[in-house]
């Protein structure tokens, strides 16, 4: 249910609906929402995405239109990634592995992506290496900022305020 003009119903039109409908018949573990986009987790381990991706949000190499079906993003197995370590945000997305590593994309505009200020967008997921020297165990992705919590209750988060980044990660 919803607007869906950009896709981010996931039902193959931009049309929006007042009453639920089915959008896939493969097997779902998982469901996630940011802004705009969403997300799937299934049982093969693969995600799926859908919405809007002119931020790069759908994790599927570029930033270019939006999707108005499901199209598959990348293996959670392949890189160790539980249904509960994923989170969406605004425009971007985190998620953690089974061994405490950080991965993101989407939308850096506000630093949210923890790697390479310089980039505007991560199309790809990418490893936020200044955490790795800490066994992450949750991730929480904001509108435009992010958060990870580590095994010893370190809170670290990273945000850019008008091209001033504050972050915690050290």
């Amino acid at each position: 249910m919803g607007q869906g003009t950009l896709g981010e119903l996931g039902l193959g039109d931009d049309r929006g609906r007042e009453s639920p409908e089915q959008i896939s018949t493969e097997d779902i573990i998982d469901i996630y929402t940011g802004y705009n986009f969403s997300m799937i987790y299934l049982y093969s381990r693969m995600v799926c995405t859908f919405g809007e991706n002119r931020h790069a949000q759908l994790c599927l190499g570029h930033r270019n239109t939006m999707y108005e079906e499901p199209r598959y993003s990348f293996n959670c197995q392949h890189f160790n990634i539980e249904p509960s370590g994923i989170s969406l945000g605004g425009q971007h997305g985190l998620a953690v592995t089974t061994q405490g590593q950080v991965y993101a994309w989407g939308s850096n505009l506000r630093g949210q992506v923890g790697v390479n200020t310089k980039k505007l967008y991560a199309s790809e997921l990418k490893h936020v290496k200044s955490l790795s020297k800490h066994n992450i165990v949750s991730v929480h992705a904001g509108y435009c900022h992010s958060m990870a919590l580590s095994d010893h209750g370190e809170l670290f988060l990273w945000v850019s305020v008008f091209g001033v980044h504050i972050n915690d990660i050290g």
